[in-house]
């Protein structure tokens, strides 16, 4: 049993943070390179969707965990980014370790081969490189349903807040150069971050400092 995981979302301003696990049997690894599973970085959304179908019904097990805003701001007063995807990578995994027999990853750290042992209490067998979703077809394959369920999260929040107020723009998928027109209108008008943004990202930080509430100084009383 080979268990592939990887994440989605690990750089935008908002959103959620979004692991994926994919454990396969090698025939039906085989299967999933033959229907063209690859990389989710390197497909079309309507193609994501389309092997996200074919993913879970040829997988022997597969999950996602996903990591809300505010609760990856909470763990980052405390903890490393690098860190909280090793907790909730082990989260993910944990349940199924004692039936899988290698563990591909796609290295969140610098260094690969040390990100790949903080798994190997879990799993003996740990391949971790860099770029591992386009390497190994098992991590591919739980980065596009890392990414669909991602985009699923974006597009409800998207929907939430254009309820909230049509006229503030859009953020697209979260990302700093799309989400910072969309915090910034939104600081300017409710003096506030919205609980969807990543309020420890610097895209968030600087939008508070720019446009939110200044503070006062012995200026303002004399």
């Amino acid at each position: 049993m080979i268990a592939g995981m990887d994440e989605a979302g690990r750089g935008p301003a908002i959103g959620p943070l979004v692991f994926g696990l994919v454990v396969v049997t090698p025939e039906q690894e085989k299967i999933l390179e033959e229907k063209g599973v690859n990389d989710s970085k390197t497909l079309s959304a309507a193609k994501r969707q389309e092997f996200k179908i074919i993913i879970e019904e040829t997988v022997e097990y597969h999950d996602v965990l996903v990591l809300h805003a505010l609760e990856l701001d909470q763990m980052m007063e405390n903890t490393k980014l690098n860190e909280i995807e090793v907790i909730k990578f082990r989260k993910l995994l944990e349940p199924v370790a004692s039936q899988v027999t290698q563990l591909q990853l796609d290295a969140a750290d610098v260094n690969a081969e040390r990100f790949g042992s903080r798994f190997t209490d879990l799993v003996k067998d740990v391949d971790s490189r860099h770029k591992g979703d386009s390497i190994f077809r098992s991590v591919g394959a739980a980065s596009i349903l890392a990414k669909v369920a991602r985009d699923e999260c974006i597009e409800n929040l998207q929907k939430e807040m254009t309820e909230l107020d049509p006229e503030l723009p859009s953020f697209g998928s979260g990302y700093p150069t799309q989400a910072k027109p969309f915090l910034e209108a939104y600081v300017e008008k409710y003096k506030c971050l919205p609980e969807i943004a990543r309020h420890s990202w610097q895209t968030s930080k600087n939008a508070l400092e720019t446009h939110g509430p200044k503070q006062s100084t012995l200026d303002d009383f004399f």
